[in-house]
């Protein structure tokens, strides 16, 4: 039985809405979300793109290698006939056949492992493989900084895609030099939402050796904790988030609002919104005046739009743009708005038509069954006896 392969979306495979288009961050601590951050699980919530280094938002039409015909000005006629240079060579990424030879490169090199899992069967895996791992920037970033592994799936599991509980393709695993997990991430992305998860996954190995050499510093804490959250890992990061809160009791350097704000959406990933919602509740009490509570009050709007609450969240959407006309927030939040009044509609006319329907003479009254007419005898049908 074959496992799950993302569906081909507009072009370049797989465009859910998830994390992306975003606004950039403003500052060091300046936090960031956009309702289109909102993916269709409750997990992520566009928490995580709204933090210090917000993604870029996703590239939209065909994949990178499709062509396109140039057409030739008045002035290019002339050059018809003079010698071209060649064309530049594709990108070429020395792909490991297994994990084992990879095991071993990393550790002669002290490099992270990039692991892609996919089957020939599977057509994102295909249009990722054309697209993001055939553009050069990619391939020359891969090769500088990771150790990449190809793992075929095409006819059975293989003993990696067992080991990792590998379920769906295209994935691409973030292995350190020792074999542990960094990061995953399943279904395919374009080049622009690649590459700035390429170099947050290769910043980790740093970030956690300063948080290992320095486990007192406030700085080394917190920007290990961020980025676990940026990378949708909250629940890992947490615990270097509650170090650097503790160590900024009084929220002189920003770092406690900020770190208690990410905090606040971590039971999130395990699908607790109602204790997300209250650490909110708790955020903005403790916090009130802090740069942080727009984006606190956007939060709550978003969880609330994930549970169904349509009308609760539109009310906090709408407090939000009153109470912070400047903010970038507002915007999002006139956003936020728009998709959750089309909603309401369509929700509306939905139970109109269901209404409509049982109201209807028909459904009340049904029809009587037509009579049956006594059908002609045929040729050779028998006579009746009489008597």
């Amino acid at each position: 039985m074959r496992k799950h392969a993302y569906p081909q979306v507009e072009g370049h495979a797989f465009a859910k809405a998830r994390k992306h288009g975003t606004h950039k961050s403003k500052g060091d601590g300046v936090l960031v979300a956009s309702f289109r951050t909102i993916p269709a699980t409750v997990v992520a919530v566009g928490i995580l793109a709204a933090l210090a280094a917000a993604l870029p938002a996703a590239e939209k039409g065909a994949p990178a290698t499709t062509k396109s015909v140039p057409i030739k000005g008045p002035g290019e006629a002339a050059d018809a006939g003079k010698e071209k240079s060649p064309p530049e060579a594709p990108a070429q990424i020395e792909w490991r056949l297994s994990l084992e030879t990879g095991l071993k490169d990393a550790a002669k090199s002290q490099r992270i492992i990039l692991m892609l899992f996919g089957a020939d069967w599977c057509q994102p895996c295909k249009v990722m493989e054309r697209g993001t791992f055939g553009s050069k920037p990619i391939a020359l970033y891969i090769e500088r900084h990771f150790i990449p592994v190809r793992i075929d799936d095409s006819k059975t599991p293989s003993a990696a895609s067992q080991t990792y509980s590998v379920r769906t393709y295209p994935t691409v695993i973030f292995l350190d030099p020792a074999g542990d997990v960094l990061h995953r991430q399943a279904g395919p992305m374009t080049p622009a939402e690649f590459q700035p998860l390429m170099e947050r996954v290769a910043a980790l190995l740093g970030l956690i050796a300063s948080q290992k050499e320095l486990p007192d510093d406030l700085e080394a804490n917190f920007a290990l904790g961020n980025s676990f959250a940026i990378l949708n890992q909250m629940v890992r990061g947490a615990p270097y988030l509650e170090r650097a809160a503790q160590l900024d009791p009084e929220n002189k350097k920003g770092r406690l609002s900020q770190a208690r704000l990410i905090l606040a959406m971590t039971p999130l990933e395990e699908g607790d919104s109602a204790k997300t919602l209250g650490l909110l509740d708790k955020f903005e009490a403790e916090f009130k005046g802090a740069p942080e509570i727009p984006i606190a009050i956007f939060y709550r709007g978003a969880v609330l739009f994930q549970d169904g609450r349509l009308v609760e969240a539109r009310k906090v959407f709408d407090g939000l743009r009153k109470d912070y006309p400047k903010h970038p927030q507002a915007y999002e939040a006139d956003k936020a708005i728009l998709a959750i009044d089309g909603r309401l509609k369509a929700l509306k006319k939905l139970e109109e038509d269901k209404a409509a329907k049982k109201e209807s003479p028909a459904a009340k009254d049904p029809a009587p069954p037509a009579e049956k007419t006594p059908a002609e005898p045929g040729p050779n049908a028998q006579p009746k006896p009489k008597g």
